[in-house]
């Protein structure tokens, strides 16, 4: 999109442009602007599913997360236990973008990573959210460790 403005001068006349209330209709390519932004090559290494730092952590979960996909920096979430009220809690803490309507974000727990067939959202509890000014908002979500095991994990997807 290119708009030009012009000044035009008709000899002791001087004519302006005025301009009010653009409107500039139709969708914007989050991801793609994201993608060129850390020097993906299109086709190459700028798949939602492609890992070009190869630390588990695929582009579409770098972006949705605030991540570096040209950097093994690890998690997508902050990890911690507590006690509270005799019940030990695992908290997970991860960002979430919210200039990407097409993003949807979900926490789960397994008791096993082998035998358990899909993530039980609904062991997972959200207690807190921090929305700030910017692009990040903070969610915080715990479950309560009563296995010899359990896991916690977010799945993002983009419709």
């Amino acid at each position: 999109f290119t708009f030009t403005l012009g000044y035009v001068s008709e000899g002791n006349m001087s004519m302006g442009t005025w301009i009010d209330n653009i409107a500039l209709m139709g969708t914007a390519d989050v991801i793609g602007g994201w993608s060129s932004y850390w020097g993906l090559t299109s086709g190459v290494n700028d798949g939602s599913n492609d890992n070009p730092d190869g630390d588990s952590r695929d582009n579409l979960m770098e972006y949705a997360t605030g991540g570096d996909p040209m950097t093994a920096d690890g998690s997508a979430a902050t990890l911690w236990t507590a006690e509270e009220g005799g019940t030990n809690w695992l908290y997970h803490v991860h960002n979430e973008r919210q200039d990407d309507d097409s993003l949807t974000y979900g926490v789960g727990t397994k008791w096993s990573l082998q035998y358990a067939p899909s993530w039980d959202a609904g062991d997972a509890e959200e207690v807190g959210t921090t929305t700030g000014p910017g692009l990040w908002k903070t969610v915080t979500n715990r479950t309560a460790i009563s296995e010899d095991a359990k896991f916690i994990g977010l799945e993002v997807n983009q419709n």
